[in-house]
């Protein structure tokens, strides 16, 4: 089948889109581009923002619009935190942002019999377990994306991630690091670690790990990548990070050699930042 994916949102989404279409791919499916036919449309709905949902109702919209009776499933943090909105919007499948697996097994049975309307939504909150899903790209892609952290638990008033996405949960770190591994030993040219600065994994934690704690993590995902491929450029992608202080202070301070990016609410302030003291850990190590 010819299947189409639409991803909104931060790098997470773009993880699990990338593990969706490895799935995709090994299950004999095509890959083909979101504004042309397909028998069906996935979008990867993100929720952080009102326009965020605006442009999520957007692109549902459209799918419907050109396949009227192909089968559009939505999942991501919007179908989360809103399945009715979405479900009103002519989704034929209406997932949250776990069971990223079972969601493309739905998705293969309405392709193969469309019936009514499926709506699988879980209690983000109630979560403990990480979701281990394909690392990697796509075929033809020089960028491989490796997840390790899932959640928060800061609960910020303005912030909706703790209910769109649950407590935080890690992935073991020799678990990830292994991973790492696996992927520059192909010549993954970059590796994204998506490391958030909350508790470390520890489900149920109300405080965030030490800095030097998060470092020591971040960096030996890091490092295990350049052992095994020295020629790899390892990039960490912050997230849940508290101040751009905290951001600049472990990703400083783990990244042996590469761009770094972030991604948070006060996104350029913690971009600023990290990008000063990166450029000051790497004038220290060429000293």
């Amino acid at each position: 089948m010819d299947i189409a994916i639409y991803t909104l949102g931060c790098k997470v989404n773009q993880v699990e889109t990338q593990a969706m279409e490895r799935e995709l791919l090994g299950r004999g499916h095509r890959l083909v581009e979101f504004d042309g036919p397909a028998d069906a449309y996935i979008v990867n709905t993100c929720t952080v923002t009102g326009v965020s949902d605006k442009k999520c109702r957007n692109i549902i919209r459209r799918a419907r619009k050109r396949a009227p009776e192909g089968v559009v499933a939505v999942c991501g943090c919007y179908a989360q935190t809103d399945p009715k909105a979405v479900g009103r919007l002519g989704a034929d499948l209406v997932s949250g942002s776990a069971g990223r697996l079972a969601f493309l097994d739905r998705l293969e049975e309405l392709l193969k019999a469309k019936g009514e309307q499926v709506v699988c939504v879980d209690s983000a909150l109630s979560r403990r377990d990480f979701e281990r899903l394909p690392a990697g790209g796509a075929a033809g892609r020089t960028r491989a994306m490796l997840k390790v952290e899932d959640g928060c638990v800061n609960f910020c008033a303005y912030c909706i991630i703790p209910y769109a996405r649950g407590p935080v949960r890690s992935l073991p770190l020799e678990e990830a690091a292994g991973e790492a591994r696996r992927l520059a030993a192909v010549g993954t040219d970059i590796i994204i670690s998506h490391c958030g600065l909350t508790t470390g994994g520890d489900v149920g934690a109300r405080e965030q790990a030490p800095l030097d704690l998060a470092a020591e993590r971040t960096q030996a995902i890091l490092s295990a990548a350049l052992e095994e491929h020295p020629g790899v450029i390892p990039l960490c992608h912050g997230g849940s990070i508290a101040t751009p202080e905290d951001a600049a202070y472990v990703i400083g301070h783990s990244c042996a050699k590469g761009f770094v990016g972030a991604s948070s609410v006060e996104r350029l302030p913690v971009e600023r930042a990290i990008k000063e003291t990166v450029a000051a850990y790497r004038a220290i190590r060429l000293a």
